[in-house]
C-alpha cells in the first residue's frame, strides 16, 4: 500500500508469507523520483518472535493498512488468525485493528503491547443511519414493496428476477 501522509510517501508490504512468519515492514521517501528507505526498525507487525504457548495467541499478523479515525488517532487494520491449539484455527484469517503511534515520521503499530490485543479502548463516533447492519437490531419484512429491501445482500448479483412480490 501507497500513502502520501505528511512530507513523506509510505510504502507498506506483507512479507514472511502468510503463515506464522508473517510480518508487515513500511518505507518511506519525500519524492516518488528517489529510493524508498527502510525503517531501521522492521517489522512493524509480527508476532513470530512471541511464545507459542501464550495465553490468546494472534498470530500470522500481516497485510495492515493505515487508517484514520474521525477524531484523528490512527490505527492499523490487518489480518491475523486465533489459534486454540498449536497452529490450529477454525475461522481462518480475520480482521484485527490496534492502535498505531506515530515516532520521528514512522507508524509504530501496536505501539504499548508486543502482542496484539484481543480489543482496545477506542472513542467510536456512532453515525445514526436509516439501515442499521450490524449490532441488535429489529428487522420486519412484510414484502408489500415491489422490490426486495436492500438488506437481502446477494453473494452474486442475480442475471434474472427470479423473485414475485405481488403473488400470495
Amino acid at each position: 500500500h501507497l500513502y502520501k501522509i505528511g512530507d513523506y510517501y509510505y510504502l507498506m508490504c506483507a512479507e514472511g508469507g502468510t503463515g506464522y512468519n508473517h510480518s508487515e515492514v513500511v518505507f518511506r521517501t519525500k519524492s516518488l523520483d528517489q529510493p524508498f528507505v527502510s525503517y531501521a526498525n522492521n517489522p512493524i507487525l509480527t508476532q513470530r518472535n512471541l511464545d507459542t504457548a501464550r495465553k490468546n495467541p494472534v498470530t500470522t499478523t500481516g497485510h495492515a493498512d493505515l487508517v484514520q479515525a474521525a477524531d484523528g488517532k490512527w490505527w492499523a487494520v490487518f489480518l491475523g488468525c486465533r489459534p486454540y491449539e498449536g497452529d490450529f484455527y477454525n475461522t481462518g484469517r480475520e480482521t484485527f485493528m490496534t492502535p498505531v503511534k506515530w515516532k520521528d515520521e514512522w507508524p509504530i503499530i501496536n505501539p504499548e503491547f508486543a502482542a496484539v490485543q484481543y480489543s482496545y479502548p477506542i472513542n467510536v463516533v456512532k453515525k445514526k443511519t436509516g439501515n442499521n447492519f450490524s449490532g441488535n437490531y429489529y428487522f420486519k419484512d412484510d414484502f408489500l414493496n415491489t422490490s426486495l429491501n436492500e438488506r437481502y445482500v446477494f453473494l452474486r448479483t442475480p442475471l434474472t428476477k427470479w423473485y414475485d412480490l405481488t403473488t400470495n
